[in-house]
């Protein structure tokens, strides 16, 4: 045994040992933090009954049907590591997550030298793509664990693979089968996996110079156990409505180039990561940049080297299923990146396997960027008003981040800054009722704490409210029975929309306003008056005349 052979072992604890220490101090800020009750967290972990204990009971029911809009049963399997002992304990499912995340990380190293990258660009390429400010998400979000138990299956399947591979004894010997039982459970876990099989057949044909057709049968079972699955998961969004209609025209086609244009600007720039994005409604959203992403990686494909082309070709392969050719509820999110990254950390080996001192030393400023970037993102996470926040103030066109924003400072009390936000929400998809009957529940709140109404009846009138948004005579009447309950501002809201619906003739409205005053509602009076399109005839009603018109 030479120098070197003997070396290896050791250089290869060292490395590991660096991939940990890197990992741990990147997101161990993360891991004190309280759970994200406003994003998923709060029905995962504290409301959902099959992940507190264990049991038989519990292990069927996650089983045996689809829970959260999907079927990831290992999953949430993997909360027992944690919930049955400690409760929806923040602090510790952040920490077995991170130590998860170590455990796979050190298995993504070994997967970027057996795809054949050296000692020091295989360790470049974990950090890379292990420090990575998307990763963000998955360990320090405690429901972000599906992407670090589909990462430790997804490259045991690798891995196994790989081994099968250079056993070279054909596509049925035991370790492709175990290849294709851990393909089988990193899906169950996170269902953005099925297209692995289509990588691994890109790493034999490009990387390794197998042929084609033999590297296809090895993955038939794979393709079928995939295509089974996939049809299951397509069927899954359909029933919950995950799937949203694209825009008209050449909407599809935009709405994918969009997509993988977002995420392959944020898997090399990652300076706007967030919770959630603007959604692209009409073809009016789109701008020709969009195109950018595209066609950068066709032109990979077309005239780069073998590592360039399997690095373009896996990044689009596993996008795939969150590219938005069926468009999804969030069009974009920070997550789907998790497993796309993988082929171009790889890439990004490669040169550094390739440079020499200078080029070494960049590439590691850039590692130390990435982790840097996701130190101070962890900051965002600190509470979930500071995460919406920054949502909203990061991407100000994101309807959701502000109705995230109005929803929780809403919770807060602060019903002037819930408001604020509920307008910016509406301002930026006017057309959608959700922002519309939050900003009216948050106006019948303020009523109840202004004027001591008990019990409160916010979520059942803003309820009504949306159900006849569109009936005049349906929003007077939700007006009318507000008024009696003692709300005034709020009723205000369901009776202005019935006027525009249904415009009133001046005389009526003086009618009205009389009949309010002769009831002592001068509120109300003030309301109607100021919309009459001359000043009241009747002296009584002069004095609501506001002062601007008079």
């Amino acid at each position: 045994m030479n120098e070197t052979t003997r070396d290896e072992p050791t250089r290869d604890w060292q490395s590991d040992l660096l991939v940990a220490i890197a990992a741990l101090l990147t997101f161990a800020r993360g891991v004190p933090r309280a759970l994200m009750t406003s994003w998923d967290d709060q029905r995962f972990l504290v409301e959902f009954e099959p992940v507190q204990s264990i049991s038989v009971d519990h292990l069927v029911a996650l089983w045996s049907e689809p829970h959260f809009e999907a079927y990831h049963p290992l999953h949430l399997m993997s909360y027992w590591l944690d919930v049955p002992w400690v409760g929806p304990n923040g602090p510790v499912i952040h920490g077995v997550s991170l130590a998860l995340f170590v455990g796979a990380l050190l298995l993504v190293r070994r997967v970027f030298l057996a795809w054949g990258l050296g000692r020091v660009g295989a360790l470049l390429a974990t950090l890379a793509y292990g420090l990575h400010p998307v990763q963000v998400e998955a360990v320090t979000w405690a429901t972000g664990r599906k992407e670090i138990v589909a990462l430790l299956l997804a490259s045991a399947c690798i891995l196994l693979h790989e081994r099968s591979r250079l056993a070279d004894k054909g596509p049925w010997e035991r370790d492709a089968w175990l290849s294709r039982a851990a393909y089988v459970g990193a899906a169950l876990a996170k269902t953005t996996v099925l297209p692995l099989p289509l990588v691994l057949i890109a790493r034999d044909v490009l990387l390794g110079e197998k042929p084609l057709r033999t590297s296809i049968v090895r993955q038939v079972p794979a393709f079928l156990l995939g295509l089974g699955l996939g049809v299951a998961v397509v069927q899954i969004w359909h029933d919950n409505e995950m799937i949203r209609a694209a825009p008209e025209g050449l909407g599809p086609i935009a709405l994918v180039s969009s997509t993988v244009t977002h995420h392959l600007g944020t898997a090399l720039i990652p300076l706007w990561t967030s919770p959630v994005y603007p959604i692209h409604r009409v073809m009016a959203d789109f701008a020709w940049w969009d195109a950018l992403g595209p066609l950068a990686l066709a032109l990979a494909v077309w005239r780069g080297n073998a590592p360039v082309r399997f690095a373009a070709i896996g990044f689009l392969v596993l996008l795939a299923p969150v590219s938005n050719i069926w468009p999804l509820y969030f069009e974009v999110q920070d997550r789907y990146l998790c497993l796309p990254l993988l082929p171009l950390a790889f890439l990004f080996g490669a040169l550094a396997d390739a440079v020499q001192g200078s080029g070494k030393s960049a590439l590691t400023v850039v590692v130390a960027a990435f982790a840097a970037i996701s130190v101070i993102y962890q900051g965002v996470w600190s509470s979930d008003l500071s995460l919406w926040k920054h949502a909203a103030q990061t991407h100000p066109e994101s309807f959701y981040a502000w109705m995230k924003v109005g929803e929780l400072e809403r919770n807060e009390g602060d019903f002037g800054a819930a408001l604020q936000a509920y307008d910016r929400a509406i301002e930026n998809e006017p057309l959608l009722r959700l922002g519309h009957a939050a900003r009216f529940q948050t106006f019948a709140l303020l009523d109840e704490e202004r004027h001591s109404l008990s019990p409160s009846r916010a979520v059942e009138f803003s309820q009504r409210y949306v159900q006849v948004a569109d009936d005049s005579e349906g929003l007077r009447t939700v007006a009318g029975d507000m008024v009696v309950a003692g709300y005034r501002d709020a009723a205000l809201i369901p009776l202005g929309r019935a006027m525009e619906l249904t415009p009133m003739s001046p005389e009526r409205i003086e009618r009205a306003a009389l009949s309010q005053l002769r009831h002592g509602n001068e509120w109300l009076v003030r309301f109607y008056v100021e919309r009459m399109s001359r000043p009241p005839f009747d002296p009584a009603l002069r004095r609501f005349i506001p002062a601007e018109n008079e």
